[in-house]
């Protein structure tokens, strides 16, 4: 059986050239173990969130925003905003929203161009999987890039 995630209506996203360009994914970077303390010598005892498990965080809630058709324009590019028309929004809503929580959610990698970093993520639900791209412009913070699309089949 098919275990992909039905088509989207959404139209890719990914609104500037340099993120649109094909590139390799990096493999993401090991996350560091602990930060320095304030005491020389001695680790701290949580470790520091690396890039990528911020972003992953933000992708996750921004996945979640899209499942429920409430998003915030101010984190997203001028150009993503407009791209991103209400009724796309229902779109992701109407069709990811009855999914529920993903029960997986896995980078794939990253690549950063012309100073926008973009992840790929495989989310999972007991449905099937979708890939996501999640861009951010570097400069700004701002969400340049939100894309959904079928996973493998499994």
């Amino acid at each position: 059986m098919d275990k992909r995630v039905g088509p989207l209506l959404l139209a890719c996203l990914l609104t500037t050239g340099a993120a649109a360009s094909a590139h390799t994914l990096e493999q993401p970077s090991p996350t560091p173990s602990a930060t320095a303390s304030a005491v020389p010598g001695e680790a701290s005892p949580t470790p520091a969130a690396s890039v990528d498990e911020r972003a992953s965080d933000r992708a996750r809630e921004w996945l979640g925003r899209l499942q429920r058709g409430n998003i915030d324009r101010s984190q997203l590019t001028p150009d993503l905003s407009a791209a991103l028309q209400n009724a796309t929004v229902s779109g992701y809503a109407a069709q990811t929203g009855k999914l529920g929580s993903p029960t997986k959610f896995t980078l794939l990698g990253k690549h950063a161009v012309e100073g926008t970093t973009t992840w790929v993520f495989r989310v999972t639900w007991p449905q099937g999987s979708m890939d996501y791209t999640f861009g951010v412009e570097d400069a700004t913070g701002k969400i340049s890039a939100l894309y959904l699309r079928p996973g493998p089949a499994g």
